[in-house]
């Protein structure tokens, strides 16, 4: 059972564990027709396949600019038709945001009063020690080079898989942010491409689900001894206009892993 004795919404669950375990695939749309040009909005559905038509929507997102700076991007929760809401911190479906603070830090928070943050990305400046050969890498990719790279540090699960907010302590800075240069298991960064002796790998992209070269195409991988690099998150451009795949497995939650694409829309 979740806070107050509620079941836990899946959008907060951990997908299941596993690194033999499939990606869960999703599809995200996104909606900039008229005034939604500058604020857009976000459509997030789950795919049991690749067959159009066979999606259910899930979550919704809604961009919305800072007059002090910055923006948030406020998400609902649309599972089993609950929708018919406008897309607000104050609506019944609400389960948390994305808080844009500023061009190098992004943070996650749920939905609760005290706004516990689950997840915090950081954006650095990109390095390439082999110039030439990185250049190589990226004309045979469906990446393009970037001048900085993502990191994402997400707090632990309990034992049914929901994530244990860090609560922020007021006129402190954020826990999970300060605590960046100690990421242990929960440290995720951006694979770079990487070239075989015929130049025909270039990053290990699951599924060949990515169809478009674009600078919003990253993979995420968890780096654990032993067993290599482990590719958690894969998100990326579809044939269309506006279209992704969102892809992920744990310990990501589908709420977690739908801030970070907002993250890479603000950023790219």
């Amino acid at each position: 059972m979740g806070q107050g004795g509620q079941r836990p919404r899946t959008y907060g669950l951990a997908v299941k564990a596993g690194p033999n375990e499939p990606l869960v695939r999703y599809l995200l749309c996104r909606d900039r027709r008229g005034m939604r040009k500058f604020n857009p909005e976000y459509l997030l559905y789950r795919q049991r396949n690749n067959r159009r038509g066979n999606e259910e929507l899930v979550m919704m997102a809604k961009r919305r600019g800072h007059v002090s700076g910055g923006a948030s991007y406020y998400i609902n929760n649309l599972e089993g038709g609950n929708g018919g809401e406008a897309v607000r911190k104050k609506a019944p479906n609400y389960c948390g945001k994305l808080r844009i603070v500023n061009s190098k830090l992004h943070v996650m928070y749920n939905d609760r009063v005290s706004k516990g943050e689950v997840g915090v990305i950081i954006y650095s400046n990109n390095t390439y020690n082999d110039d030439e050969q990185m250049d190589r890498a990226f004309d045979h990719s469906l990446l393009s080079r970037q001048a900085t790279k993502p990191s994402v540090v997400l707090p632990p699960v309990d034992e049914s898989g929901l994530t244990i907010p860090m609560e922020n302590v007021m006129g402190t800075g954020s826990a999970i942010a300060n605590a960046r240069n100690a990421y242990g298991n929960f440290h995720f960064e951006r694979i770079q491409p990487q070239l075989d002796n015929s130049l025909t790998y270039a990053v290990p992209f699951v599924d060949g689900r990515i169809e478009c070269k674009s600078r919003k195409n990253i993979a995420l991988f968890r780096r654990n001894i032993g067993t290599g690099d482990h590719v958690v998150l894969q998100f990326g451009k579809l044939r269309g206009e506006d279209r992704f795949i969102l892809d992920v497995r744990a310990p990501f939650t589908p709420f977690q892993a739908f801030c970070f694409a907002c993250s890479i829309f603000e950023q790219y």
